[in-house]
């Protein structure tokens, strides 16, 4: 028995070095639990795996098993493609080479180049936000780097203590020395595999793409041979996956985006460069040294003093939105009454969860039961075995199945004495039995009486009866979903064109209508709508509930801009008519800091106290709360 001085995010760093296979959520706490003589419970872990996997050292391969990242990645080949932009600032962002890198904060990754010597990761800072950057100019100079060029990178891991420090290599390959035909078949087996753990995983959610991609190539034979092209680019030249905002893949239903070509057709390196990089809905900014700046650490808080702070933190905020919400609604920008179905389909979604663990569990105990029962008979054999006479198992050797039990029932008496033990001994209960039997008791008036029909041919009814009614229905409500998306994109894409006309580039104009493809997303699956039908209750929902906690990683700058990017959407639509109001969206617009101030609170208890629910439920009032 190991020190009982143990949390969850520990424990499970720990098995994430020790364990080789996927384990479900029930087996891990079943593990935790036993070696560390403490309880928690399942839903403890559950929640903490749910938002913080990655930095546990965790990947997410269905519903309700985990994979250990190192088993997943270790090494595995990888190609990034450095735009033109990067080779001119001499530095990639981290960000270039996610899923393959965790984007934590304080996850320990080491970069080497071809000489086995270290490359510099650093932080830079925004307005707003920190990010990481590998500087490479020496290197890029050194190598002769050109536009079309690739970096190819190999991962090892090395474990130091309880954690794991991810280890990168690096090794330069010029555009002419890529051997298309070699990875004809692993680029093609990589898309269906992902397209597939889409399908299982994604639900018609947008999902984080390490659940899909590193899930698709875990385990595959050629995960750790000579690399094809990003994962990004077959995704997008494939056309049924899209990478929207913040590394999310959501089911392509039509966005304006180009075909990058059949995957079997390679095009030459520089072409291919480009469509990547003008797509990528991901941050890349150069490098700028000048913009670096430390910060001093605040003084070290007891656990009980950090409770305490965020409490405080999310009670002022609460009364804060509070406040905001009841000013637009003497304004009369809304009625006051909020929506919660994206919070009613994830607690059906927690206890289908729980369900499929319960089946698990049953699957478990029937599988014990039957091993036992096999044992039982082996004993049995080997029982019989030794106490037959000679001439009895020769006869039992040469009989048919049908015939064994006639040859074992004469021996009966022999085997009484011989081996009493092969017959188990029966104790009779000691109570009276009763000395007449109610002939009277008509069980199925009885039944009647109680309120069940009962039919002579239930079971013809139950096997007849029509089980594709639910499966008709679903068909429905997808073509309902798709038909609202595409109803969405209608908007969208007039949007994109309209950002055109006004001078900016495709590239940024598709960034801008990122965020309204997420709101169109989150209105058809819960609300039966399209864009042009929003309002103040869903976007309220959306911003300070559903895309926040669906996406703990997702920083208060994306949320801010998110408002800002919605706020610009719906004047558009207002300016050309196509829709009565945006009031809603402008005030949201206003409350975009309170949105974004949640969303990082959320980040925190995520990272710490993801197994205090009242924390949550104090955090998301009123959604929580409403059940």
């Amino acid at each position: 028995m190991e020190s009982p001085n143990i949390t969850i995010a520990l424990a499970l760093q720990i098995l994430a070095t020790e364990v080789d296979k996927p384990m479900r959520i029930t087996q891990l706490c079943d593990v935790i639990n036993e070696r560390w003589s403490i309880r928690f419970s399942a839903g403890f872990v559950r929640s903490r795996l749910k938002n913080d996997y990655a930095r546990l050292g965790w990947l997410r391969i269905n519903q309700s098993q985990y994979l250990p990242l190192r088993v997943a990645l270790e090494g595995v080949q990888f190609r990034c493609w450095p735009g033109q932009q990067h080779i001119e600032s001499g530095s990639i962002p981290l960000i270039l080479l996610y899923p393959f890198v965790s984007r934590v904060e304080d996850s320990i990754t080491w970069i080497y180049d071809e000489e086995k010597k270290t490359l510099a990761v650093i932080s830079l800072r925004d307005d707003v936000d920190s990010y990481h950057v590998v500087k490479l100019q020496k290197w890029f100079q050194k190598q002769h780097f050109a536009p079309g060029d690739s970096i190819i990178v190999k991962i090892h891991y090395r474990q130091i203590g309880v954690r794991l420090e991810q280890h990168l290599y690096f090794t330069h390959e010029r555009a002419a020395d890529f051997r298309a035909q070699a990875v004809i078949d692993q680029e093609r087996e990589l898309v269906e595999a992902a397209v597939e753990q889409y399908r299982k995983l994604g639900r018609d959610q947008p999902t984080p793409s390490d659940q899909i991609v590193l899930s698709a190539i875990a385990g595959k034979p050629w995960r750790t041979s000579y690399p094809g092209r990003p994962w990004q680019y077959l995704l997008h030249a494939d056309g049924r996956l899209a990478l929207i905002s913040d590394g999310l893949l959501v089911q392509s239903t039509g966005l304006q985006i180009s075909s990058g070509g059949p995957l079997h057709q390679p095009a030459t390196m520089n072409s291919d460069i480009a469509t990547l990089q003008s797509h990528l809905p991901i941050d890349l900014k150069p490098a700028t040294p000048s913009s670096t700046s430390a910060s001093r650490k605040a003084p070290a808080l007891s656990p009980a003093d950090l409770r305490a702070k965020i409490l405080a933190e999310i009670t002022a905020l609460q009364q804060e939105i509070q406040h905001s919400r009841e000013q637009d609604r003497q304004a009369g920008i809304w009625n006051g009454i909020l929506t919660n179905r994206s919070r009613e389909a994830d607690l059906k979604e927690e206890e289908d969860v729980l369900m499929e663990e319960l089946d698990d569990l049953v699957n478990d105990i029937f599988f014990e039961w039957q091993d036992s029962m096999l044992r039982e008979a082996d004993r049995i054999s080997a029982r019989l075995n030794e106490v037959l006479p000679l001439e009895v198992k020769r006869r039992l050797a040469q009989a048919e199945p049908e015939e064994v039990e006639g040859i074992l029932s004469n021996q009966l008496p022999y085997l009484f004495q011989k081996a009493p033990d092969l017959f188990p001994r029966i104790d009779l209960p000691t109570s009276s039995l009763p000395k007449s039997v109610d002939t009277s008791f008509n069980q199925q008036q009885n039944l009647e009486e109680m309120g069940f029909e009962i039919s002579d041919d239930w079971d013809d009814d139950f096997w007849d009866a029509e089980f594709d009614e639910d499966d008709i229905e679903d068909e429905t409500e997808d073509d309902r979903y798709f038909q609202l998306i595409d109803q969405s994109l209608t908007l969208i894409n007039l949007y994109i064109d309209y950002l055109q006309e006004t001078g900016k580039k495709l590239s940024t104009a598709r960034n801008y209508a990122r965020p309204p493809r997420l709101y169109a997303d989150f209105l058809a699956s819960f609300y039966d709508r399209s864009l042009d039908q929003g309002d103040y209750a869903t976007l309220d929902e959306f911003l300070f509930y559903y895309y926040p906690y669906h996406y703990a990683y997702s920083s208060g700058s994306e949320v801010r801009e998110i408002c800002i990017a919605l706020k610009r959407f719906y004047a558009f639509l207002k300016e050309r008519g196509l829709i009565d109001s945006d009031q809603f969206a402008e005030a949201m617009w206003q409350r975009r800091f309170q949105a974004a101030k949640l969303a990082n609170l959320y980040k925190q208890l995520a990272d710490k106290y993801a197994d205090q629910t009242d924390l949550l439920e104090q955090l998301f009032t009123p959604y929580f709360s409403k059940r």
